[in-house]
């Protein structure tokens, strides 16, 4: 089960990774079906103990330090990460859940880039699979105040 959710999402969590081009927002909505339960998939997205289960980063840099603060899976709970081969570092907070259906999760990168990118799943579930639909939105940084 761990590895389909972690295979599933790693196929469209990659957007944070793209650097924001001159004055235009972005927006990438992705879908996935996963083999599951919603309250199981549910859990495992808002867990940021468990983000580095899935997440593709680790995948390009194994030896990112990360550390998660606050109480895991509760509305403002982070997960830090200061990269060693990307050279990155930034943090990632759990700002905003509705049931088992909704989550809403805001991104500040420090480096390479300064960014503010924000991640939002919806679940459904249907016939034994759970569609997770995750909206990534950024803006430029001149409207976000960097």
């Amino acid at each position: 089960m761990t590895k389909i959710i972690r295979t599933g999402i790693t196929l469209f969590i990659f957007p944070l990774a793209l650097p924001l081009s001159a004055q235009k927002s972005i927006t990438i909505v992705s879908q996935v079906w996963i083999d599951g339960e919603q309250e199981t998939v549910f859990n495992k997205l808002r867990s940021l103990q468990e983000f580095t289960d899935w997440s593709p980063f680790l995948v390009s840099d194994p030896e990112q330090k990360n550390w998660v603060e606050g109480v895991d899976g509760e509305i403002g709970s982070a997960f830090h990460w200061e990269g060693t081969a990307e050279k990155s570092e930034g943090i990632q907070k759990l700002v905003a859940m509705k049931g088992q259906n909704y989550l809403r999760m805001e991104c500040e990168i420090f480096k390479p880039y300064k960014s503010q990118p924000v991640f939002e799943y919806e679940l459904q579930e249907k016939d034994g699979k759970v569609q997770v639909v995750q909206t990534f939105t950024l803006k430029p940084a001149d409207s976000i105040g960097l």
